[in-house]
């Protein structure tokens, strides 16, 4: 099965023949690196694809025949040529946990490592050891044991700064999300009446995690509420096509046909005649009140100033990920609650509904700077480096 998985991805991928570019920065991954790219001289980088997509022959030769190897895995013992080859000063990733980025410097102590914060992630709690779901690399850590030694984490907030470096060796820095910064839209016109509920479904969450009944039970409040409150019932929808062929996808579309009573609904979805990355963002900013569980997205939005309601009550495999982790927090606030509660439910989204997204803003504005940091156009990033480039 693994044998035939690498044929395919060898079969798919574009082969480069001549050896990698002399190049300062390497963007390690191809994904998301649409957006690292603005902040670099055109000049000064290429990209080092982790997903294959694209693969340097030279490279694979050199590693194939080379005496020495770095590690027993021959995809690391790639990248480390492919960086040696390129003489790369720098490199810079939007996949934060991912432990070979995290280890690189022992191979090449002399290497920038720049990593960037790309959703919430779940670390083990090191005074009660609590247990992580087990392919969570933050979740097999030993206790007062750090790995890895990144010279600059780009992180969410402060409470992700703590807990990022009690695990790795690091410097950090606070500018909230990375392509919630960069973009730069404001709301044209605002739907009227919209109440957005941002689904989390995925399909490979189905054995995994505790995912279907918390977005099943809110999803049916939500239809009732929005009924009830002459309200239009958003459901945005994730990654998962929507179509008879799809057994997961269709599995959504026929429990909001077949469980939510009131035909005020409509699925959205990114498609391939949207070819733009920032369509959920979009869709949420010209909502009046958005409704998710524990979403990344979630927070971003919070951070842009948007009436978010939080109902965080999923069990991520045995981890109940509460509103504004890791941060401690009292279970239930003006718009949020770590319950199942429709009452409560009813009640944060009245006062979401009473209030201007700048009304409700300028209430929560303490908590939200403090959980949901937002800087505009990256501008923290981008003097990062600039100063790096700069320097010889």
């Amino acid at each position: 099965m693994k044998f035939l998985k690498l044929v395919k991805i060898l079969y798919k991928a574009k082969w480069v023949l001549q050896r990698p570019e002399i190049k300062k920065i390497l963007i390690f991954n191809s994904s998301g690196s649409e957006i690292i790219k603005k902040y670099i001289a055109m000049n000064n980088y290429q990209i080092l694809s982790d997903r294959y997509c694209e693969i340097n022959f030279y490279c694979v030769i050199k590693t194939i025949f080379s005496k020495k190897k770095f590690t027993k895995k021959l995809s690391h013992n790639y990248f480390i040529n492919f960086i040696q080859l390129s003489k790369a000063k720098i490199i810079i990733s939007n996949i934060d946990n991912n432990s070979f980025l995290w280890g690189l410097k022992e191979h090449l102590p002399k290497i920038k490592v720049l990593l960037i914060q790309n959703g919430i992630r779940i670390f083990e709690d090191k005074k009660n050891l609590t247990p992580v779901k087990k392919d969570n690399p933050f979740g097999i850590l030993k206790k007062n044991k750090k790995i890895g030694n990144v010279d600059f984490f780009f992180v969410a907030n402060k409470y992700f700064s703590n807990s990022y470096k009690e695990f790795i060796n690091c410097k950090t820095k606070i500018i909230g999300y990375f392509r919630n910064n960069q973009l730069t839209y404001s709301s044209k016109k605002i739907e009227k009446n919209s109440l957005t509920y941002i689904s989390q479904y995925r399909p490979d969450f189905k054995y995994k995690h505790n995912v279907d009944m918390p977005d099943e039970k809110i999803l049916k409040f939500l239809n009732e509420y929005a009924f009830k409150n002459n309200k239009k019932l958003n459901i945005l929808c994730g990654p998962v096509k929507l179509t008879p062929k799809n057994f997961e996808g269709e599995k959504l579309l026929q429990f909001c046909k077949k469980e939510l009573k009131f035909a005020n609904w409509k699925i959205y979805q990114k498609n391939k005649g949207i070819n733009n990355r920032y369509y959920n963002y979009i869709k949420c900013i010209n909502s009046n009140v958005i409704v998710t569980i524990d979403s990344t997205l979630g927070y971003e939005l919070l951070a842009r100033g948007k009436r978010v309601a939080f109902f965080s009550t999923r069990d991520w495999g045995g981890y109940h990920i509460k509103f504004g982790y890791p941060k401690k927090m009292n279970n239930s606030g003006v718009f949020w609650t770590n319950n199942y509660n429709v009452k409560k439910y009813g009640t944060i989204l009245d006062y979401l509904f009473l209030n201007s997204d700048k009304n409700f803003y300028n209430k929560n504005k303490k908590i939200i700077k403090d959980i949901s940091f937002f800087d505009k156009k990256n501008s923290i990033f981008k003097k990062t480096i600039k100063n790096l480039e700069n320097k010889k």
